[in-house]
C-alpha cells in the first residue's frame, strides 16, 4: 500500500521573492509531489504568492504577520509602552493561529525559513512535531544574537545555516549533531533562460558595466562602492556602475542619502540606481562585473546568479562569501570598508578582458560543480527524511 505524501508546513516571514523567499521557492519546486505535500504560510501580497499559484503549491496567507516587522520610532514613553503590549498581544495571536494552521493542515513537518519566521517557532514547538530552522542571516549584535541562539536551540530538531561561517557565528559548531550548514543551490539551466528575457534598461553596449545586487542598508558597503567609483571614474570616465535592490525596511533615508552623495560626488553620469527585479538575470547578463562590497554576509546569493552567467566577482572577505568566491580563480577579494582595494580590484578587472573572461568561467564551473540546485534540494531532503525516520523510531 503507498503510503501518503508528507504533508510539511513551511513559514516564510516574507512574500516577497527577495534571497530567502526565493531560496525556499526553490526548494518547493524541487520537491516530489508523489512523496510530499508543501503548505507554505506567508504574508499577503507579494511576488511569492504568485509563484506559488504558477507551481500549484498550497499557501495560507496570515496579514499580520507583516505588522510584526513595525518598528516604533518614537522616544515618547507611553506610546512605546503602548507599542509594546501591541507587539505582546499580536505574538501571542501570531502563535495561536499558526499552531491552529498546523493542526488544520495535518502536518507531518514543520519547516521555519529564516530568523524571521519566529512568530511560528513556539507554536512549532508546541506541535510536538520535528522542526528545521533554517537560518539564512547573521546577526551581528551580540545580545540579539544571543536570544536566538536559545529560541533556536529550544525549538528545532535540525538547524540548516547557508555556510560554515555562519553555523560559527551561530556557535552552532560546538553543539554536535543539532546543526548543519548546506549551500544555496541555483538551476543553471533556468537561470541561462530567464537571462534572456527582454528589459526595458538601456545598457550601452560600448561601455563596460559594473553591477551591486541586492538590498539596499549600510550593512552592503554601497557607500563604500561609491568612493571607489570616484577614483574609477579618474582613469575610466565613462564607466558605468549600477546599483539594482530595493531599501530594507526602514532604510528609505539611507537610500536617499547615496542618491545625495552620487549627485554630490558628480557621479549622476557613472552611477544609476536601479529598482528591485523579480527577474534579475537579464540585467546581471549585462554586465561585465558583478561587485557585492557588503561588510558581512550569510552566504550571498547573488554571488551565485553572477557566477552562473559567467561574470566576476569583486567581493569583500567576509564571513561565507570566501566559502564561493575564490580569490584570483572566480573573482578578487577585498576588505571590507576599502574604497582604495576595492578601486584597485576594479581598475583591474576593467583594465584586463581576459582576466574577466577568465574568472567569470572559473566562477560558472564553481557553480556547476559546488552550488547546483540538485546538490541543495538533496542535502536538504536528507535532513527531511532523518528526522522523520527519527520521528517514526520515537513512536513505536
Amino acid at each position: 500500500m503507498k503510503m501518503a505524501p508528507i504533508r510539511i508546513v513551511f513559514f516564510s516571514h516574507s512574500s516577497e521573492l527577495s534571497g530567502a523567499p526565493r531560496c525556499l521557492l526553490e526548494l518547493l519546486e524541487s520537491l516530489d509531489r508523489s512523496s510530499y505535500t508543501p503548505i507554505v504560510v506567508t504574508p499577503v501580497d507579494g511576488s511569492l504568492i504568485e509563484a506559488l499559484k504558477e507551481a500549484r503549491i498550497d499557501f495560507r496567507t496570515i496579514k499580520e504577520i507583516n505588522w510584526l516587522y513595525l518598528y516604533c520610532q518614537t522616544s515618547n514613553l507611553f506610546i512605546r509602552l503602548f507599542y509594546l503590549l501591541k507587539r505582546i498581544l499580536l505574538n501571542l495571536y501570531l502563535t495561536g493561529y499558526s499552531y491552529y494552521l498546523i493542526y488544520q493542515c495535518k502536518a507531518d513537518l514543520i519547516y521555519l525559513n529564516t530568523i524571521a519566521s519566529r512568530y511560528a517557532a513556539i507554536s512549532a514547538k508546541l506541535s510536538g512535531l520535528p522542526v528545521i530552522w533554517h537560518i539564512h542571516e547573521g546577526y551581528q549584535n551580540k545580545l540579539k544574537r544571543a536570544f536566538f541562539y536559545f529560541l533556536v536551540r529550544l525549538v528545532a530538531s535540525k538547524v540548516i545555516f547557508t555556510s560554515k561561517a555562519s553555523e560559527s557565528l551561530w556557535g552552532f559548531e560546538k553543539v554536535k549533531g543539532k546543526s548543519v550548514w548546506v549551500y544555496n543551490g541555483i538551476d543553471l539551466e533556468k537561470v541561462e533562460e530567464l537571462s534572456r528575457s527582454k528589459i526595458e534598461i538601456d545598457f550601452e553596449k560600448d561601455k563596460t558595466s559594473i553591477g551591486y545586487i541586492g538590498q539596499i542598508n549600510p550593512y552592503k558597503g554601497i557607500n563604500i562602492l561609491i568612493e571607489a567609483m570616484e577614483k574609477v571614474k579618474e582613469v575610466f570616465p565613462n564607466a558605468i556602475c549600477w546599483i539594482i535592490g530595493k531599501p530594507s525596511p526602514y532604510q528609505e533615508k539611507y537610500y536617499e542619502s547615496l542618491k545625495d552623495c552620487v549627485i554630490r560626488k558628480e557621479l549622476e553620469h557613472n552611477i544609476k540606481f536601479i529598482d528591485f527585479q523579480p527577474n534579475i538575470f537579464p540585467l546581471l547578463a549585462k554586465i561585465d562585473i558583478l561587485v557585492i562590497p557588503s561588510m558581512y554576509e550569510t552566504f550571498g546569493r547573488s554571488l551565485i546568479e553572477g557566477m552562473a552567467l559567467a561574470k566576476p566577482i569583486i567581493a569583500t572577505r567576509v564571513g561565507g562569501i570566501p566559502e564561493i568566491v575564490i580569490d584570483n580563480e572566480t573573482g578578487i577579494l577585498v576588505s571590507p570598508d576599502d574604497s582604495n582595494q576595492l578601486s584597485k580590484a576594479l581598475l583591474i578587472l576593467l583594465s584586463e578582458p581576459d582576466l574577466r573572461l577568465k574568472l567569470g568561467e572559473g566562477g560558472k564551473k564553481r557553480v556547476k560543480d559546488l552550488f547546483s540546485l540538485e546538490n541543495y534540494y538533496k542535502k536538504i531532503e536528507a535532513i527531511i527524511a532523518e528526522l522523520l525516520e527519527d520521528k517514526l523510531k520515537a513512536n513505536i
